[in-house]
């Protein structure tokens, strides 16, 4: 296997999952998040943290605001 193989194999696994994500309703999609949130706001690690950081979410990704 070359590396432009590999490449290609990456750009080919890349599209499947957009493909995917895009494929998951809205309802869907603000389920994930709401189970999310409440899984990680009863983390202990959270709780003893002093510094969250997250990151603001793509249109297609899950939501993580509430966090």
């Amino acid at each position: 296997m070359t590396a432009h193989d590999g490449a290609d194999r990456k750009q080919a696994l890349r599209a499947t999952i957009a493909e995917r994500v895009r494929g998951i309703k809205p309802f869907a999609r603000a389920m994930r998040a709401e189970r999310l949130a409440a899984t990680v706001l009863r983390a202990p690690a959270l709780a003893r943290a002093r510094l969250v950081l997250c990151y603001r979410a793509m249109p297609d990704e899950i939501d993580v605001d509430p966090i």
